[in-house]
């Protein structure tokens, strides 16, 4: 664990991290370490990003991590994420940029950025190929326009999802694994992609779900985060919300965060300033930052 975060949680949060696991608090040293990485990244190339989800709670309420939360979650407007998609040669050495394009079969829902020399995943990475990155990352999501035409909406929202479902059987027919809710949805889902593949395979499926999450190119009234999930209300915000930025202190340096950001974490979280222990999306991760995965 670097000294700056020791520090941190000895001294000036001791109350709140007090029973904090010295894993746990190296994880978040490793994470922070990402974090400064990918910062460079986005300065170089002036990019700009927000914390986002527990990042920014934590951000809020904690002025730090949440003192159970394992990750760090950050979103960037969709051009800009799709201009950083491309930057896999900025991560050199033990930082590796994980898309759909730089590791074949990663799902195209977000980015991450990992370090190869530690190992960090969840239980649904666990069954990935043998040569993904399984290192320790952060989550990075895409920020979109939400179109305002009902039916421009409604078809965008068709679309990706059944895109999604023929990624779903690919990545069933490649894992050998379940991942609908029964068998029988799960082997439907494996046949429709084993027909789609013929005409468009899981890169192209990948590429195209992620281009018509852009369809809207102009800012409007509404955003989301339509990549990560297309269909989920409380991640559809205010625009407005994000028109400014301000930083918000987190771990001893400060973080970029949506003007609104009562509003935004009201949307997601309802009533976010009493602490409710909980897991991240992906549930519980498996993680040794003192050994490559």
């Amino acid at each position: 664990m670097s000294k700056k975060v020791a520090d941190l949680t000895d001294k000036m949060w001791e109350d709140q991290y007090s029973e904090v696991s010295e894993d746990l608090k190296g994880l978040w040293s490793v994470e922070m370490d990402i974090l400064s990485e990918f910062e460079r990244v986005c300065k170089k190339h002036n990019l700009t990003w927000y914390a986002d989800g527990g990042t920014l709670l934590g951000a809020v309420r904690h002025q730090g991590y949440i003192p159970w939360d394992d990750d760090i979650d950050i979103i960037m407007p969709y051009e800009d994420y799709m201009a950083f998609s491309k930057l896999r040669d900025e991560f050199t050495g033990n930082y590796f940029l994980q898309t759909w394009e730089t590791e074949d079969g990663f799902e195209p829902y977000l980015l991450k950025v990992r370090r190869s020399d530690t190992t960090g995943y969840n239980n649904r990475e666990k069954r990935y190929p043998v040569h993904f990155n399984k290192g320790v990352f952060i989550d990075i999501f895409a920020l979109c326009n939400v179109p305002e035409n009902v039916l421009v909406r409604k078809a965008q929202l068709i679309i990706m999802k059944c895109i999604r479902a023929l990624l779903h059987g690919y990545e069933a027919d490649r894992d050998g694994v379940q991942t609908a809710n029964n068998k029988l949805v799960d082997c439907l889902l494996k046949k429709l992609y084993q027909l789609a593949k013929i005409f468009a395979d899981h890169r192209k499926l990948s590429r195209w779900y992620c281009q018509i999450a852009g369809w809207k190119k102009k800012k409007g009234e509404k955003c989301g985060a339509l990549i990560f999930d297309p269909g989920k209300k409380n991640l559809i915000w205010e625009s407005k919300w994000y028109d400014k930025t301000v930083m918000l202190p987190f771990m001893g340096r400060d973080l970029p965060c949506p003007c609104a950001w009562d509003k935004r974490l009201s949307e997601q979280y309802g009533d976010y300033m009493t602490p409710v222990k909980g897991t991240s999306y992906h549930g519980e991760l498996i993680y040794d930052i003192n050994h490559p995965f």
